[in-house]
């Protein structure tokens, strides 16, 4: 069972803000995500579910070696509670090949992203049927295309990605300009709440519909938030990476309101640290405090206990201060 809210505790919080009084209880939270995650994990470890259901799609490439193994069945697992998640939240039932359809329908868009942050930089933003077309976007397309028809309900998904495209890529790159131009937080959270909140969303109702069931707007709100706690994670997880790069940072910019915060964070990445939750609430307390406030403010929308869960397995890796990078280089 999920960690359910009761009524005269309405703001039950993440696993980034338990305070260190509540060290029990933080304890037994992820003991509690353990037990959700970790049968998932063992069978996508060993039986690899989605793997053996694409391993004759055109250009599907398996992950090989340990740790690429590893890392592809906590993906999955994560993927499939969430799709556990939102399917208990529509009382509805999902095909086995929803997981590996999904699979290449994130492809597809992790292509499209790539479309887009070409477009930023000022190339020419082209109809969506045209996007789908061009090199690098057609393979993927075609694979995620003639998967859906064969094993679920292609057309109504591809009408929503095409329509879903169409729609918010304007306001995306209208805030993507603006978080780039400006670095405020206010932007920064417009471009993710596109970026992430709606992508995931989309994501879930596109199989919802692939399964021919009605998405639902509760359902969908939940799994935004969700999406925009997992956006958040991401910042911290990604935060060497992007200060490296220059890429934009919601933590990175509460950082650098504060002088001493942004000298001891610039001193911990010098010499490698690991950022994790002792080391912002020791080093950086008022950019993490804002930081957290904004996240909270998305988990407190989540009521649902299994998606819950969901929410705070994205954001293990960012408490434990993991650098992904680091670990990939290693």
């Amino acid at each position: 069972m999920g960690m359910a809210r009761r009524v005269e505790d309405p703001a039950v919080p993440s696993i980034l803000s338990y305070a260190h009084s509540e060290r029990g209880r933080a304890i037994r939270r992820r003991l509690h995500l353990l037990t959700v995650l970790g049968p998932l994990y063992g069978r996508h470890l060993v039986r690899r579910p989605f793997a053996r259901t694409l391993r004759y799609v055109p250009g599907y490439r398996r992950a090989s070696g340990l740790s690429n193994r590893h890392r592809q069945a906590l993906y999955d697992s994560v993927l499939e509670c969430l799709l556990r998640a939102y399917f208990r939240e529509l009382r509805a039932r999902y095909s086995p090949t929803t997981g590996p359809m999904l699979t290449l329908l994130i492809d597809v868009m992790k292509h499209l992203d790539m479309y887009l942050d070409a477009a930023e930089t000022g190339g020419q933003i082209r109809a969506v049927a045209e996007i789908l077309d061009v090199d690098g976007i057609r393979g993927p397309y075609e694979a995620f295309k003639e998967f859906a028809a064969t094993h679920g309900q292609s057309e109504p998904v591809i009408r929503y990605l095409r329509n879903g495209f169409e729609s918010h890529f304007p306001t995306y790159l209208g805030n993507m300009n603006r978080a780039t131009r400006t670095g405020d937080p206010a932007a920064i959270l417009d471009m993710a709440k596109d970026d992430s909140g709606f992508e995931l969303r989309a994501l879930m109702e596109m199989a919802a519909l692939y399964n021919s069931t009605e998405p639902s707007d509760q359902a969908g709100r939940q799994v935004y938030a969700v999406g925009m706690v997992g956006k958040l994670a991401d910042d911290m997880v990604d935060l060497k990476r992007d200060v490296r790069d220059g890429g934009i940072n919601l933590l990175v910019t509460y950082v650098h309101q504060d002088r001493d915060e942004a000298a001891s964070l610039a001193s911990a990445l010098a010499a490698g640290e690991r950022l994790n939750i002792k080391w912002w609430r020791t080093n950086c307390p008022n950019a993490f405090a804002g930081f957290t406030h904004v996240l909270e403010t998305y988990f407190e929308q989540i009521t649902a206990p299994s998606m819950m869960d969901v929410a705070d397995l994205l954001l293990v890796p960012a408490a434990m201060g993991m650098d992904y990078d680091s670990r990939r280089k290693g």
